[in-house]
């Protein structure tokens, strides 16, 4: 939650990474290519990313390393955040001392985020990667964004999510405006759509300011139909072994399959009653074992079968076909 600076805000779209083929560095280099083929909301690669798979079953899967491999290796530290104030202090709340009014909402038709602030100068980590679930690049402000980004990615019940997703804003009494930047929305497979304010501990949201300010958003989002949730960054640390599945299961976001991939795995889990094991799927996806995982990790992120991370993966873990979506996040005209 920040507030928007437009000296070091640059125009959405500024930092898309140029589609086609990739060097990417890894110990025996692969050539990768970045398929953004728009299919059933989903990015799917092209068919014939996917015959040449077939053509070579016994290759290695493309593997492209996820974005906290490639930080520097530190010692692992973990210092508990605390307010800079005392959280149960009393004070009088900002929005009714300036007399905030007329909370408007505001969206990128296109829905992109709203603010991309990447630059050296900021006091915090900043970070981006390519979604395949939604078929863009997400930038995140903090480390806590950025790992919650890619939970979201490998989530199966979140069907689509962006960062930095709209702008919340109030005129004040004396004729000035007040505006937030919730950190970012998601759409639920039960159709939910949820905004949400991600902070590095709980206390953080215990600030009357940060209480005040979010409460204020919740009852402008309320107008359109839209939840807001805090996420508490500390917890996302708490559970090493689910964080670990997620960071495999995303290296293997490039590796290509076609419809005719999909439609045999949907084809398997419609003779099991709507759940069959990953072993059955993985095995009529390629003989070669690792690949045909590969290749469901990859229809994991793009949501064209589901399974959850939330427990290790086996050959017994059930997979699903998604729920499409029933609606998509909040557009307003710009």
């Amino acid at each position: 939650m920040r507030i928007k600076r437009k000296g070091n805000s640059r125009p959405a779209g500024s930092h898309q990474l140029k589609t086609g083929q990739v060097r990417i560095p890894l110990p025996q280099q692969v050539l990768v290519s970045r398929a953004r083929t728009q299919h059933g909301g989903t990015a799917v690669p092209p068919a014939a990313h996917g015959n040449a798979a077939r053509e070579h079953d016994d290759a290695r899967p493309v593997v492209v390393p996820h974005w906290r491999d490639c930080q520097p290796r530190r010692p692992a530290r973990w210092v508990r955040h605390a307010p800079r104030r005392d959280a149960g202090m009393t004070m009088r709340p900002r929005s009714v001392d300036e007399g905030w009014r007329d909370g408007r909402l505001r969206t990128d038709p296109h829905g992109r985020p709203m603010r991309i602030n990447m630059t050296y100068t900021n006091g915090f980590i900043t970070s981006a990667d390519f979604s395949p679930k939604i078929g863009q690049d997400v930038f995140g402000e903090g480390p806590f964004e950025g790992i919650y980004r890619s939970r979201l990615t490998a989530d199966c019940d979140t069907v689509e999510f962006q960062f930095q997703i709209g702008e919340i804003s109030w005129t004040t009494k004396d004729g000035g405006e007040r505006s937030y930047t919730p950190d970012g929305g998601r759409i639920t497979s039960d159709g939910r759509e949820i905004w949400f304010e991600i902070k590095a501990h709980e206390s953080y949201f215990q600030l009357p300011e940060t209480a005040d300010l979010l409460a204020q958003a919740e009852l402008v989002l309320a107008e359109h139909g839209i939840e807001l949730e805090t996420v508490d960054g500390s917890k996302l640390l708490e559970d090493p072994e689910r964080m670990r599945r997620v960071t495999e299961v995303l290296r293997f976001r490039n590796v290509p399959y076609d419809d005719a991939d999909v439609a045999k795995a949907h084809a398997l889990i419609l003779q099991h009653d709507g759940r069959a094991p990953l072993g059955r799927i993985t095995s009529i996806l390629s003989n070669n074992r690792l690949r045909g995982a590969a290749m469901a990790n990859a229809m994991l992120l793009r949501r064209d079968i589901g399974f959850h991370l939330d427990a290790a993966i086996t050959p017994d873990t059930t997979v699903h076909i998604p729920l499409r979506p029933t609606r998509r996040l909040t557009r307003t005209d710009g």
